[in-house]
């Protein structure tokens, strides 16, 4: 019997020494878990930081410098048997044997993650730098709704004044502004507006395309918005540039 008992201990302690390491596991897990969750915080912080912009409020940058996942397992076994005797003293001729068992483990989970204020002459040059009218069209076309788009980050579009900060207070928007956005947010919801990229020597033109023959409702809203950009009636191709203010050509500056 005692045989057995040894046997089994036996068995558990190289069962328990056996197990696979922890650490193979966690790479897919923590590599996705860690990538959305900062892709996720980029987008909450860049979108505060443009309504602070928006608003006169001063913007905080903070960027995730390192992050360490460290994990450790730590595993201890110990068997102890005897087998049987007879024992000289008191009482006499009895039989006796002990068997132990013990086993215990420690689990610890300690990531370490940085944090570095981005400021200085990085933060001058990313808060100072417009945004590149790729960027801002890039978005658009990935389907985030041209209107919020325009109006968080375009403070003016061919002399149509968005809604602006001012010593004094908050200076409104142009009406035609925010009927712009309108008209835009309609015509995008149909999927008849897209964006077209081409190569002109070393620079590249930025245009935004409005398919031909949409629906009433949406050739209505193309209608007005070559109207509030001061393009021909039948235009349908618009080169976006970034300025101060519109050219005598078709443009839309952002």
């Amino acid at each position: 019997m005692k045989l057995y008992l040894f046997l089994a201990t036996l068995g558990l302690a190289f069962a328990l020494t056996g197990c696979k390491s922890i650490g193979p596991d966690t790479v897919a897990r923590d590599r996705f878990d860690y990538g959305e969750v900062l892709g996720d915080s980029w987008k909450s912080q860049m979108l505060l930081n443009l309504v602070k912009i928006r608003y006169g409020d001063s913007p905080v940058f903070l960027d995730v410098g390192s992050i360490v996942a460290g994990y450790s397992y730590q595993r201890s076994f110990s068997a102890t048997a005897t087998g049987n005797g007879i024992s000289h003293g008191f009482p006499e001729a009895t039989t006796y044997g002990t068997a132990g068992v013990t086993a215990g483990g420690t689990y610890n989970d300690s990531p370490t993650i940085t944090y570095t204020p981005l400021q200085g002459v990085k933060f001058a040059r990313s808060l100072m730098t417009p945004i590149p009218t790729t960027a801002l069209m890039n978005v658009i076309q990935t389907g985030f709704p041209v209107d919020q788009v325009l109006r968080l980050t375009a403070q003016s579009v061919n002399g149509l004044d968005n809604r602006r900060s001012l010593d004094l207070g908050v200076q409104p928007a142009n009406p035609e502004f925010y009927a712009l956005m309108r008209d835009l947010r309609r015509i995008q919801n149909s999927g008849d507006i897209g964006m077209r990229m081409d190569n002109v020597g070393l620079d590249v033109e930025l245009e935004m395309v409005l398919r031909p023959k949409p629906p009433a409702a949406v050739e209505n809203a193309r209608l007005n918005v070559t109207k509030f950009l001061g393009a021909q009636p039948g235009g349908r191709e618009f080169t976006v540039v970034y300025a101060r203010c519109s050219e005598p050509t078709r443009r839309l500056p952002s």
